[in-house]
């Protein structure tokens, strides 16, 4: 089986070193898979950061996205969500003509713990209902902004903080993709495109899982 792992990257230099051997830690856990990465971003502006994906030994896929006149990065409002779903979209477009058993899409910022994709594929295993299973990390720096959400009949999003595996309305920055999940396109929504990405997943009658067992770190800034 192979998994490929991959996400968009800007100005990630910083961390992708660590990001990958992370990452095959938990991958040699699981002891029988074929590893590959994709990724997307601009390799003409952005050098340091690909230098380090070409650094590589595992197959590497690279969609170059030109980035000028893009959103500054994290300055989060509507025109950067409609920017992360084109860059997600090209991408997702790469990895359905790659055809991996899984896709791991894991933001560039969450270092895996070792044991979190033994943990997702024996979650996925045992509830073949779902055709995603998120993975706990949190999103902001405290401990009660999860990965994972229920939807009010509003639009609001309630965070879970279960240490199991659940069924939940929303998974974000770190989801393990079975194919009929990663056919699904991303969605722009006011609160992010995890948040559209998943309501579409929903609305075509795919379920979506959480692991919340083990937890990965979400680092999101560098260092002063």
């Amino acid at each position: 089986m192979q998994i490929l792992v991959g996400c968009p990257v800007r100005d990630r230099a910083w961390i992708l070193s660590d990001w990958f051997d992370h990452v095959r830690v938990a991958v040699d856990k699981v002891g029988s898979l074929d590893l590959a990465f994709a990724f997307i971003g601009d390799p003409r502006t952005d050098v340091e950061t690909f230098e380090v994906i070409g650094a590589q030994p595992e197959p590497g896929h690279v969609v170059p996205f030109a980035e000028e006149g893009m959103p500054t990065p994290h300055a989060w409002g509507i025109d950067r969500y409609h920017h992360m779903v084109e860059l997600r979209n090209h991408l997702l477009s790469r990895v359905r003509v790659l055809e991996p058993d899984y896709y791991w899409s894991l933001d560039s910022d969450i270092l895996a713990h070792p044991d979190v994709l033994v943990s997702t594929l024996d979650a996925l295993d045992s509830h073949p209902q779902y055709a995603a299973m998120g993975q706990r990390c949190y999103m902001a720096t405290n401990d009660w902004c999860t990965s994972c959400a229920q939807l009010t009949p509003l639009g609001g999003l309630v965070r879970e903080r279960v240490e199991g595996v659940i069924g939940v309305d929303v998974i974000m920055a770190a989801k393990v993709m079975t194919p009929a999940a990663y056919r699904i396109d991303y969605v722009v929504h006011p609160q992010g495109e995890d948040i559209g990405w998943s309501i579409a997943a929903r609305e075509a009658g795919l379920r979506l899982g959480w692991d919340g067992r083990v937890t990965s770190r979400h680092v999101m800034r560098r260092d002063p």
